[in-house]
């Protein structure tokens, strides 16, 4: 049996951390073990080291932060940087910027466990059994994945594999160098991977997950006919869309009707997590979440506005049309126009349309505008919940708006209030009480922690000398969804706990919902713009209908490139796609330059309007650690002083 030295402990020990072995650790030296990579067992254990550096940050770790650095969400700061993306969402990069240096540093830990993986296992002939070239195609598809992406961000870059991986310096390989590369280890892992059915082992590297990234590479390079025969032969295997889309982004068992489906025959390829605390493979939910979920949470992330306003309704209309609709004539108490309101450019209108606000007052306590009694003199005691002060101190309810805010959202793509949680939708939360419970008895509500139905209201009002006062925070223990610094967003449904998950999200760090790196929609709607680049548009109709229907949208008669990426931008929101498509279709910068980051008002939350260099547009420096440290790298030409 021959067994090798050159395997570093640091690789082992991951893969080790979840799984029992039969190591012999009692050697010298004692930073290295022996693996013997012809023992199938053993070698499969270091394998899952291997899968498990795509839970690294800035990889598949906070992966929902690429999204921020897109046009359809934004981040109020940069403090958890490998969730919120802050930095490069603003252009806030240069050669001297942590967050290249650690994206660069973490592509190439990926890369560099898979290429440890791929040479010892062929050095020992391991590789000789159906099984053992089957691991090695899940390795170079993880290799592949990891240098694709780098290609995307910084053109050509070092090239290792396995045939240098011992090497200590190698200066940058051409663009069309590392897109070979990537097409070859792609090839190997389509031909050796195992040919797993649709819905099983979905954390796998499979021939389906092989050919759909293939024929992603194949879009990106413009190559239409041959990324078109590579998706194809995913659509053959028996994929297909899950009936319910809000359960793909909740994991199975969780306690819902219907239940999870991120292991379902949708998904092509997903990181793959687990609710085992021993298993610490899960993402930090609480960057998504509110803090009215279980252990709460810190928002790094949020919908914009104009993202959520360019949904299509049910009928095929426009937001804007349906709210004109809907709204018809409706007006406030002063006379003036919901419709009007909603649509005005000055943040206060949109105040007075979406503003209710809970404010609590004791006696002798003064408000912001000086008000303590109600309209009859009547000294306002306690917490009033869901309640907006006029400027004469009178008391009205929720925005005369409500309902008809919440009916506009009913006739919406499905896809909208399945990933976002809307204003006046409720949310299944984690708190001490209800609305409902308060308002039967209001002095005597019980606190029982658990799963607790809040509503997401958003507040703000306009006081006496007309300012708008929209910093004021919800209750969860009355039943009302808390925002972190009150910033009265669009929040984040998709991927969010809901209660407790059935017990199957122990930790609000470890959420147990599987990523969904390649999921079928994604495969039929890259192979219908394949169809356009190729000149075959009556091809891509049928493809982006399905996924329509999916969520009962209705069918379009023809589509064009446009089409295909709005239904992108609506279907993937929240799942980190965003932004590399738009690196794909050359618009990266006109979409993103200039976006003021904005709550439900209006309200910009962030210091500035986005500044996109066009030296981003085209590829990312190189840091300058990097540059010292290996003599033959050359820096990206753009970012050349």
């Amino acid at each position: 049996m021959k067994t090798l030295n050159k395997y570093i402990l640091g690789l082992c020990a991951v893969a080790m951390f979840s799984m029992t072995s039969c190591y012999d650790l009692d050697q010298l030296p004692n930073d290295q073990v022996n693996v013997d990579f012809t023992n199938t067992t053993q070698a499969e254990q270091v394998l899952v080291g291997v899968y498990n550096t795509l839970n690294i940050d800035w990889i598949y770790g906070g992966r929902y932060g690429w999204d921020n650095c897109s046009d359809i969400a934004w981040c109020s700061n940069g403090w958890w940087p490998s969730y919120d993306h802050y930095d490069i969402a603003h252009g806030n990069i240069s050669p001297s910027s942590s967050r290249i240096r650690d994206t660069w540093q973490n592509y190439y830990k990926a890369i560099q466990r898979a290429n440890r993986f791929i040479a010892n296992i062929v050095e020992a002939g391991g590789d000789a059994t159906d099984r053992g070239k089957e691991m090695v195609g899940e390795a170079k598809f993880i290799r592949a994945l990891m240098y694709f992406e780098m290609s995307q961000l910084w053109g050509g870059v070092p090239l290792y594999t396995e045939e240098n991986v011992y090497e200590g310096k190698l200066a940058r390989s051409t663009e069309e160098q590392v897109r070979a590369q990537v097409i070859s280890d792609l090839e190997y892992a389509a031909a050796h991977c195992a040919d797993n059915a649709p819905g099983t082992k979905v954390g796998q590297v499979s021939k389906g997950a092989a050919y759909a990234l293939l024929g992603k590479v194949y879009l990106w390079n413009k190559q239409y006919n041959e990324a078109i025969a590579a998706f194809k032969n995913v659509v053959n295997k028996g994929y297909e869309l899950n009936s319910s889309y809000a359960d793909l982004f909740r994991p199975a068992n969780a306690g819902l009707k219907p239940d999870g489906a991120d292991n379902s025959k949708e998904m092509v390829f997903v990181v793959e997590h687990s609710k085992d605390m021993t298993n610490r493979y899960g993402f930090a939910t609480q960057h998504l979440s509110t803090r009215s979920a279980k252990g709460g949470g810190i928002n790094v992330s949020r919908p914009n506005p104009s993202w959520v306003y360019s949904f299509e309704a049910k009928d095929g209309k426009t937001f804007l049309e349906k709210a004109k609709e809907i709204l018809g004539d409706v007006r406030n108490e002063n006379g003036e126009s919901g419709y009007d309101l909603l649509t005005s450019s000055d943040p206060k209108d949109h105040v007075k349309f979406w503003g209710s606000v809970a404010i609590g007052y004791r006696e002798g306590d003064k408000s912001a505008d000086g008000v303590t009694t109600d309209k009859d003199g009547n000294v306002i005691d306690k917490f009033d919940i869901g309640r907006v002060v006029a400027s004469d101190g009178s008391f009205n309810g929720y925005t005369p708006f409500r309902d008809k805010i919440k009916e506009l959202w009913a006739a919406m793509d499905p896809r909208l209030g399945y990933t976002v949680i809307l204003p006046y939708e409720m949310y299944d939360g984690y708190g001490a009480t209800n609305y409902d419970e308060y308002l039967k008895d209001p002095d005597n509500v019980t606190t029982k922690l658990g799963t607790k139905p809040v509503e997401s209201v958003i507040w703000g009002y306009i006081d006496s000398k007309g300012d708008a006062v929209t910093n004021t925070h919800g209750n969860t223990n009355l039943g009302l969804l808390v925002q972190e610094y009150g910033q009265n967003s669009y929040l984040w449904r998709k991927f969010v706990e809901e209660g407790d998950w059935n017990g199957t999200n122990p930790d609000r760090n470890q959420n147990p919902v599987n990523w969904p790196v390649i999921r079928y929609a994604d495969v039929l709607l890259m192979l219908a713009e394949a169809y356009i680049g190729a000149g075959q548009a009556a091809q891509a109709t049928p493809l982006v209908n399905q996924v329509r229907a999916r969520v009962g949208m209705p069918a379009k008669a023809s589509v064009t490139l446009d089409d295909i990426k709005a239904e992108r931008a609506h279907e993937f929101g929240i799942e980190g796609l965003r932004f590399w498509d738009l690196r794909r279709w050359g618009e990266y910068r006109a979409k993103t330059n200039g976006i003021v980051e904005s709550d439900v008002y209006l309200i910009a939350r962030g210091a500035n309007p986005r500044n996109i260099s066009a030296l981003m547009e085209e590829k990312f420096p190189i840091h300058q650690d990097e540059l010292r440290m290996n003599d033959l790298l050359e820096q990206t030409p753009a970012w050349k002083q």
